[in-house]
């Protein structure tokens, strides 16, 4: 499924949700950005998205696979990418791939992660392990919606209420409860860890500009690969705005992230926000957004009540993912 929040004339602007998030993670952010014409999606495993098949690992690069396919389901030739945490790092390495289709990137509270070629070895040899080996646990029944939104804000730092959007499109209703529609593998899913030289080689080679917001109160597992490349490359810029690392869901803390976007992306004056505001769109697999990390275990989230259309898609070869448009 998607949702999206669309501006006649507004700039193609995808928006990739965290680690264990959904689309509904942008409900707050993009209805101040009424000059873009917003798709966000449900990565496989996420919100409304379908969950890989058995035996196909989450791979980053599937996601990466999965994003560019709603872009061309959207018969987007060019465009936009707002990206947080996880999303973020989706978006970076879709940018070395496909330096010419992003126009500019922004990331929340997140970046591509530079490492060695061990350490990637090492990665992508425990998640294949795991893959092989682990069996997922039954999943948590909880009482209530309010239950899951509390547990979710105890973990990750959130507010309630930001967790309260990512509960309503996470969750699905059981018998006592309520359990999160994520799939359980998502946990132990490979990241998009690259070298240093190949976030080298990305920045040099990209024509567009990267735009960093940090989160005073957020993560630090990309501080330091984009530190180090800050006036090396003129083309990535880096502000750190007050909040925690999910500062884009709740408003007060995502009005300041609105302003940076837009004096970064300035869209077109003519273009202004169409009525409806949202509405669905088929997307090649079910991708939704989200919010979160890889790395950071954190729980399932929901969706919110802004008015959006949503829309479904099928990709290969995962299964069906949705996205937010």
């Amino acid at each position: 499924t998607d949702t999206r929040w669309r501006a006649t004339n507004g700039r193609p602007t995808l928006a990739l949700h965290g680690w264990l998030a959904n689309a509904n993670s942008f409900d707050v952010l993009a209805p101040m950005l009424p000059d873009l014409d917003i798709v966000a999606l449900d990565f496989a495993g996420h919100g409304g998205s379908d969950h890989r098949e058995p035996g196909v690992n989450y791979l980053g690069t599937l996601d990466v696979q999965d994003a560019s396919g709603v872009a061309n389901l959207l018969g987007w030739q060019q465009f936009d990418l707002i990206g947080h945490s996880m999303g973020a790092e989706v978006g970076g390495n879709l940018i070395g791939l496909f330096p010419e289709r992003v126009r500019r990137m922004v990331g929340i509270d997140g970046f591509t992660e530079g490492t060695t070629e061990e350490r990637i070895q090492g990665f992508l040899r425990k998640s294949i392990e795991d893959n092989l080996t682990r069996v997922a646990q039954p999943l948590r029944v909880f009482a209530t919606q309010d239950e899951m939104a509390e547990r979710v804000a105890q973990a990750t730092g959130q507010s309630v209420a930001s967790a309260r959007l990512l509960v309503a499109r996470g969750a699905r209703q059981v018998d006592g409860g309520w359990v999160w529609r994520s799939d359980a593998r998502v946990r132990w899913s490979d990241t998009l860890r690259v070298t240093n030289e190949q976030i080298d080689g990305t920045l040099s080679r990209y024509p567009g500009q990267v735009l960093v917001i940090a989160a005073n109160g957020g993560s630090n597992w990309y501080r330091a690969t984009v530190a180090s490349r800050l006036g090396r490359f003129p083309n990535l810029q880096r502000i750190e705005l007050p909040g925690n690392h999910h500062l884009h869901m709740d408003e007060d803390t995502a009005t300041p992230v609105a302003a940076a976007i837009r004096t970064r992306l300035p869209a077109s004056p003519r273009a202004r926000r169409a009525s409806p505001p949202r509405a669905r769109v088929r997307a090649p697999a079910r991708l939704t957004p989200c919010t979160c990390h890889r790395s950071r275990p954190a729980p399932r989230r929901s969706r919110n009540s802004h008015p959006r259309t949503q829309g479904t898609g099928s990709r290969q070869p995962a299964p069906r993912a949705s996205i937010r448009a």
